[in-house]
């Protein structure tokens, strides 16, 4: 009953850990794209202007 009860506790903690390095690596990459995206507005504005 034990061992049933720390095997439960060990997959519940790692599914949490597991979800918390998603959301992470989830974050760091819309931060990418957001500063990429950033980056092609400002060339597109600067362009605009020049025309």
């Amino acid at each position: 009953m034990i061992l049933v009860l720390s095997i439960g506790i060990a997959v519940v903690t790692l599914a949490i850990l597991y979800t918390m390095f998603e959301i992470q690596i989830n974050i760091t990459s819309l931060e990418k794209m957001d500063h990429i995206l950033s980056r092609k507005l400002k060339a597109f504005a600067h362009e605009k202007e020049k025309a």
